[in-house]
């Protein structure tokens, strides 16, 4: 009976911490995008110190809560999220309490413009900083210019089964409207 009393009171504080958690982040953190950012676009990470510790931990919990919003990460890409943040090592916790993070996103193919800032101010659990961040980002509006809202195929030498398929994925993603959908479905059909 205490064994189950207890499971019980470890599951509600954590999900009293977890609402916190979330709550704080969302009350300290600012992204703050151009017209030009396009969620859509293959990104990478990198630190603007390479002297600084943890960024192997922090560049795999971003890699992690971005692939889960869909992003496509993957390296020489197009976007490159540098990120900077303070951070010391906890004793009575045998950890790395992290503070401070702020980052841009870099397009590096646009003469290394920067299209999105990204501030916290506080301290942080890496984990929830960047599921926050790539779900302020994945909020962001795809681009009127973006191949995606055009409907424009990358490679004409696809297939009109590939072509239907990948505007299938477009409509799922809700990157287009069911009636961009049908519309380029009839097109596709008719060629």
């Amino acid at each position: 009976m205490k064994k189950i009393s207890l499971i019980i009171l470890a599951l509600i504080v954590s999900s009293i911490l977890s609402a916190q958690n979330a709550k704080k982040m969302s009350k300290n953190l600012k992204v703050i995008t151009t017209e030009n950012f396009d969620k859509t676009t293959t990104i990478s990470f990198d630190r603007k110190n390479p002297d600084k510790h943890g960024f192997e931990n922090i560049s795999t919990m971003f890699k992690n809560a971005f692939v889960t919003k869909k992003f496509t990460v993957k390296d020489n890409s197009q976007y490159l999220l540098v990120m900077d943040y303070g951070y010391l090592y906890s004793i009575a916790r045998y950890t790395m309490q992290y503070s401070d993070f702020t980052a841009e996103i870099i397009d590096l193919n646009n003469n290394r413009t920067v299209v999105a800032t990204i501030i916290y101010k506080g301290k942080f659990d890496i984990d929830a900083i960047a599921e926050a961040v790539a779900i302020e980002l994945d909020k962001k509006l795809v681009p009127e210019n973006s191949s995606i809202n055009k409907n424009d195929t990358p490679n004409t030498q696809q297939t009109k089964e590939e072509k239907l398929v990948e505007l299938k994925q477009f409509y799922e993603k809700q990157l287009i409207t069911k009636e961009e959908y049908e519309a380029e479905k009839k097109k596709i059909l008719a060629e």
